[in-house]
């Protein structure tokens, strides 16, 4: 029997396949604790390493190793990334999507990449809430030195006074950030006044009208004032008519004060926008049943905590916005007449980052951002027990001369405070952008993870430091197996133009291996119901090598489908057994019971693909993924952490439902005794990382067979 080292291992996946190929597992890596605890409670015999791979050491097993094998994970985190649709979380960045660099422009992503650590350091500077970061990553910085000059004024008396001096920005590590660091803010720099080209009202039963009111007053101080109040003091109430079939009321409802009313309503006088006033205990109700106004809001989101603000907002013209930001603090901010100084709240995370770029546009001036944790989660409001969320709080000035930042180079610049290290194990992210390398987080200006490819220099593995190949290729060289297994997205191939691959190769020649040519393979060719598509290395040590042909599996043509994953059959001998699983919302089930076995949003009525996906509708591309409902007659696209996200949804054929745990893992081959600890989403996250086992068996006997003619 061969042996085998299984780095970054996962559930299992990987490993299922090469064991019951023929390999025996002598130790398996790996640094996510459900992942852990799911290989030690299915195989209590294997030994598995619960550690961060750059701490391995596996001296001992130096020449005793047929195989070693290693494929990447995927992790998840929540800080914000300013792209041209809006802020983002890091984890649901895509490669091709556009981010704001250093330079106030936005430029592709070209790749993204993951990693693990438990040098963790939150950052705090002045415009920063708490940033939690690898120690190595460079933030863009500047220094600004004071110095006291003296010098006899004209009327010959001694006197002196501070001089700044500013230095070139440059890229610094988190771990070097120190007093006297100014740290980087861009300013966005477009100036659009937004197109709006109506909506398609129902008329009647059969008869649609287009409205477009709203289109005049897309440049109109007033109308951007009144938006902003929306923002802070309203929201939207959609309600279907008891009395008339297919006939909605469209509703948006703006608060204020008692003693607002003449000063509001003027405003909405000046718009001829006709409303209802309802009045409260403590505030006036404003009711606008108007569906333009309605759908032109929602885009906005319709909730306090979930407001946020999109590229409409951060491109206006500084005119206009700054009335929208009048607008705002009029429902939600205050102002301090002694100090100068201008105060909001909101609990939403994207709400507030959006505020501060568009604080940072209008009046190139810096603003602060802090978060208040509550520590009593509800309360009490007019007999009611309402939940309470953490609170986002601002201040700012609008003369940066009361502050103690500047500007320059079109950035704004504010002061770091302090450091702090924390002992916590952590999953990370980055991600490569195009010409600029460089994007925001949470809007502080930070450098993107460089490709290890350099044109016209060949790298060696010293040169990879950083990246997981890197430890991988670091623990072969250490150890000199027979022979090495990598597997990775097949984006890898073409990546940076071939050069990250080129580089990955001559670093395996380098460390004493020789490289077969590398091959993408299709799981669905092997017998595994799912389009999955992988690229695969492997490589033999030099002083074995014979031949430059390694025999890769055949695929065959029949392909399995997501029918015969779930139901009794060739793959499985009974049907998929029940197991945890995701849901989705009572308005989400409406969209998917319109969508057919097979289908997706192309197949939902035009109003409702316009609700359902907002922006997105008007993107280019396929988003094949968007209202995804599988077949039972076909293989499943790619399997992924979830089942559920709107871009990559994966519904059951039948049923108004993501997939199930045991569903997913299913159509990864996995063996229903499998078993997969942690909460439900971890589960899915680790099927999602996985390498179909059906693949993985195939590749385990090509492999064995090229070990037995290298014996021979």
């Amino acid at each position: 029997m061969y042996n085998t080292i299984d780095l970054f291992a996962g559930a299992g996946g990987l490993s299922i396949g090469l064991e019951q190929a023929g390999f025996e597992h002598i130790l398996l890596n790996e640094i996510d604790r459900d992942a852990v605890k799911t290989l030690r409670t299915n195989r209590p015999d294997w030994e598995v390493a619960f550690q961060d791979v750059k701490t391995l050491n596996l001296e001992e097993y130096y020449g005793t190793i047929d195989l070693i094998s290693g494929g990447f994970p995927c992790f998840v985190a929540g800080t914000k990334v300013l792209t041209k649709t809006g802020y983002k979380n890091i984890e649901d960045i895509k490669k091709g999507e556009y981010v704001l660099t250093h330079k106030n422009r936005f430029k592709k992503v070209l790749v993204t990449m993951i990693n693990t650590t438990e040098d963790v350091y939150k950052i705090n500077a002045t415009c920063l809430v708490d940033l939690y970061t690898t120690k190595e990553h460079p933030f863009y910085v500047i220094q600004r030195k004071k110095e006291q000059k003296n010098f006899i004024n004209s009327k010959g008396i001694r006197s002196s006074k501070i001089i700044y001096t500013i230095d070139e920005p440059k890229w610094k590590n988190a771990e070097d950030l120190e007093k006297g660091d100014f740290l980087g803010y861009s300013i966005n720099k477009k100036k659009v006044i937004p197109k709006w080209k109506g909506i398609n009202s129902k008329l009647n039963q059969k008869n649609t009208i287009i409205k477009n009111n709203l289109e005049k007053h897309m440049n109109n101080k007033d109308f951007w004032w009144f938006v902003g109040r929306y923002i802070a003091d309203g929201w939207l109430v959609n309600s279907k008519r008891k009395d008339r079939k297919n006939s909605y009321v469209w509703k948006t409802i703006i608060c204020a004060g008692h003693k607002e009313e003449l000063e509001i309503e003027n405003g909405f006088n000046k718009l001829g926008l006709h409303y209802t006033k309802v009045k409260e205990r403590t505030t006036f109700k404003y009711i606008f049943a108007n569906e333009e106004l309605f759908k032109f809001l929602n885009q906005f989101k319709r909730l306090a905590h979930g407001k946020e603000l999109n590229h409409i907002i951060y491109d206006l013209p500084i005119n206009l916005l700054e009335y929208f930001i009048e607008g705002y603090l009029s429902g939600d901010g205050s102002f301090n007449k002694d100090t100068k100084e201008y105060s909001f709240n909101t609990v939403s995370e994207k709400l507030a980052y959006g505020l501060q770029n568009i604080i940072h546009k209008v009046y190139r001036t810096p603003c602060k951002l802090g978060i208040y944790k509550h520590k009593n989660k509800t309360k009490i409001i007019e007999g009611r027990t309402v939940n309470v969320k953490d609170t986002f709080y601002a201040k700012f000035f609008k003369d940066i001369n009361r502050t103690n930042s500047f500007i320059k180079n079109n950035i704004i610049w504010s002061p770091f405070k302090y450091k702090e290290i924390l002992e916590k194990e952590t999953s990370v992210y980055n991600f490569e952008v195009e010409d600029d390398n460089s994007y925001t987080a949470n809007n502080a200006i930070v450098h993107n993870c460089q490709s290890f490819s350099h044109a016209g220099k060949r790298l060696g593995l010293d040169d990879t430091r950083g990246t997981l190949f890197y430890e991988l290729a670091r623990l072969v060289k250490q150890v000199q197996p027979k022979m090495f297994l990598v597997e990775n997205v097949k984006g890898l191939l073409s990546h940076d133009n071939g050069k990250t691959l080129e580089t990955i190769v001559n670093v395996f020649e380098d460390v004493g291996y020789h490289v077969f040519q590398p091959k993408i393979l299709k799981a669905v060719e092997f017998k595994v119901p799912q389009k999955r598509e992988r690229l695969f290395l492997i490589g033999v040590r030099k002083d074995l090598y014979k031949s430059d042909i390694f025999e890769w599996p055949v695929g065959t043509s029949k392909m399995m489908t997501v029918g015969d994953a779930l139901f009794k059959g060739e793959l499985y001998d009974s049907d998929v057994p029940k197991s945890p699983g995701q849901r989705y919302s009572p308005k989400k089930i409406k969209v998917m019971k319109l969508v057919p076995e097979g289908g997706n949003w192309r197949n939902l009525p035009l109003k409702v693909q316009k609700s359902y996906m907002l922006t997105t509708f008007y993107a280019k591309g396929g988003r094949t993924g968007i209202a995804k409902r599988l077949s039972f007659e076909q293989p499943s696209p790619t399997i992924l952490c979830s089942p559920s996200q709107k871009q990559t949804e994966r519904c059951h054929p039948k049923e108004d439902r993501p997939l199930t745990v045991r569903e997913s893992a299913r159509l990864q081959t996995f063996p229903d005794d499998w078993i997969f600890s942690g909460p439900v989403h971890s589960q899915y996250r680790q099927v999602g990382n996985a390498v179909a086992i059906n693949l993985s068996y195939e590749i385990g006997l090509s492999i064995i067979k090229h070990l037995k003619i290298l014996e021979s």
